[in-house]
């Protein structure tokens, strides 16, 4: 009997302390369920602030931000925020835009590194500092009507760039922007610029213009570009760039040289165009050029002698100006027509004229003009004319019933080469008649 009470006793006190185990299991898996869910909706909750489109008209708005890292989105700015600073975020997966704020002054994103899209500054008329220290990759950066901001900061060094346009800013230098390669480079009407140094060694398009007259271009490791357009200069050096893929272009610059020791072949054209202090070219190895062929309007400019072997011209051909010399040793072909107009008494057309003797211009028409002698040849056509400034009027109007008469040649083509073959034609005619 005393043996059953104290089994009973016993097993009394193991259910009681089971029952307080399960209880106090419950209690704990409840706590950590609670936990739990807290925890998936806090997480929840910094994933929507991390990954949308946020506009933000306020310092408030940029700091619900602060805590992600990495933004999976866009971010717009919008007035009437008058003070910007993107903290804590360190990559933007979308475009970071600030247009059109005219409240805006100041602009930071001290950790910001890398921007997949567009860092899209545009239209802040206001804005007189943009910091972004850690920058180093985007794919597009537009610098843009910031008519009060003279530096940017971008201390790291943005060295992974697709497309740079700076254009309508008082900027007097782009520093800390580095790419290698570069689809777009657009620069222009920065009337403050005096230095433009790039490390680049490809970009496909190329626009220099519009920038203070003093502005150096300093592009040392440049190798090739496809389209590349330089305006507004007072010194270019591109002196490494072996291939354009089609233009190049230099035009109304004050340069006094320019040299292109390396250049073996532009595939498009050649323009080189009112540069007030040209005074020498130099294309030592270019041997073709694909399409037209532009000298026009260089005021000091004497000589075309830089182009020693220049053999082809796939379109046409334009010298104008008051030069002596612009002879081409090696041209065989020209698939355009030639103009060449000098008004200097020291040019002659000799090496031109037997260029045309020789068929190398393919085009329908052959200009040669100096200051007391020209030469014109339809190509396409039989009737030429040719008229000397010395001739007199008889001779002039020998020379006119002439070139109103029906001629051909093995070219299907006659050329009139000053007075004399004038003369010897009016001759001919003359002889014809009694035979």
């Amino acid at each position: 009997m005393l043996f059953t009470k104290a089994f009973l006793a016993s097993l009394a006190m193991a259910s009681s302390a089971y029952g307080q185990s399960t209880v106090s299991s419950a209690s704990s898996a409840s706590s950590a369920s609670k936990t739990s869910t807290a925890s998936a909706a806090a997480s929840s909750s910094a994933l929507a602030v991390c990954s949308s489109t946020l506009t933000a008209s306020s310092q408030a708005d940029l700091d619900t931000i602060s805590s992600c890292s990495t933004f999976k989105g866009d971010i717009i700015l919008a007035s009437p925020i008058t003070a910007a600073a993107i903290n804590g975020v360190q990559a933007i997966t979308g475009s970071l835009s600030v247009v059109n704020i005219t409240t805006l002054t100041s602009l930071s994103a001290p950790q910001l590194g890398n921007v997949s899209d567009t860092v899209d500054l545009r239209i802040l008329e206001a804005l007189t500092e943009v910091n972004f220290p850690s920058l180093t990759q985007a794919s597009t950066l537009n610098l843009v009507t910031m008519n009060k901001i003279s530096t940017i900061n971008f201390a790291a060094g943005v060295s992974s760039l697709d497309t740079l346009v700076v254009s309508d800013t008082s900027l007097t230098s782009i520093s800390g922007v580095n790419p290698t390669k570069l689809t777009t480079l657009n620069i222009n009407n920065n009337k403050y610029l005096t230095a433009l140094n790039f490390s680049l060694t490809y970009v496909y398009e190329l626009d220099i213009s519009s920038t203070a007259n003093s502005v150096s271009i300093n592009l040392p490791k440049l190798t090739s570009a496809h389209n590349a357009t330089f305006r507004d200069a007072s010194s270019i050096n591109i002196a490494n760039v072996s291939l354009v893929n089609s233009t190049l272009s230099f035009v109304n610059t004050t340069v006094k040289n320019i040299q292109l020791p390396k250049l073996t072949d532009i595939e498009g054209s050649l323009a080189i165009v009112s540069n007030s202090q040209l005074t020498n070219i130099s294309f030592p190895l270019l041997t073709v050029i694909g399409g037209g062929f532009q000298i026009a309007n260089n005021s000091k400019l004497a000589s075309f002698s830089g182009f020693p072997l220049l053999e082809t011209v796939g379109g046409a051909i334009d010298f104008v100006g008051d030069f002596d010399n612009a002879t081409l040793p090696e041209l065989s072909t020209v698939r355009g027509g030639v103009t060449v107009d000098s008004s200097s008494e020291d040019f002659n057309c000799s090496s031109w004229n037997a260029l045309q003797s020789a068929n190398g211009i393919r085009g329908d028409s052959y200009v040669c003009k100096a200051a007391t002698v020209s030469t014109s040849v339809a190509i396409a056509s039989t009737a030429t004319a040719s008229s000397n400034s010395k001739t007199s009027s008889a001779a002039s109007a020998t020379a006119t019933g002439e070139s109103s008469s029906s001629s051909s040649s093995k070219n299907g083509a006659v050329g009139s080469y000053g007075l004399e073959s004038s003369l010897f034609g009016a001759i001919a005619l003359f002889v014809l008649q009694f035979i």
